[in-house]
């Protein structure tokens, strides 16, 4: 693998897993105070722990290099429609994110992250 791509992997001892958020109520369209509006598009990066979203796609980028790292998050399974959520922060600096498509864990630099939007749902998830 060319060390100028990005190294996405399956996690599982790197994080050191937090108890889940409390439920929220699904009748109100604000996620809770400082929490993104439901549906609102935000980054992957930006979304809080324990919240699901709904990808709905991956930003464009100028340079080649980047655009193979585009391709490779939608070939991993960043494409719209997929649910999505946040479950841990490393530590310093919250970094890697450890992101969960599906049935897979993922650890994603900050930087990966930010490059796939998604839309909040409006209740956290409790697990």
């Amino acid at each position: 693998m060319n060390e100028n791509h990005s190294r996405l992997e399956l996690v599982a001892p790197l994080f050191d897993l937090p108890n889940p958020p409390p439920e929220r109520d699904s009748s109100s369209v604000a996620l809770g105070e400082g929490m993104p509006v439901a549906g609102q598009a935000i980054s992957l990066a930006d979304l809080p722990r324990g919240v699901e979203a709904t990808v709905i796609g991956v930003k464009d980028l100028a340079q080649p290099a980047d655009r193979e790292l585009k391709l490779r998050m939608i070939e991993i399974g960043f494409v719209p429609g997929e649910t999505v959520r946040v479950i841990a922060h490393g530590s310093p600096g919250r970094e890697p994110i450890a992101v969960r498509l599906g049935a897979t864990t993922f650890a994603l630099r900050r930087f990966e992250a930010g490059l796939v939007r998604v839309a909040a749902h409006a209740r956290a998830r409790s697990r």
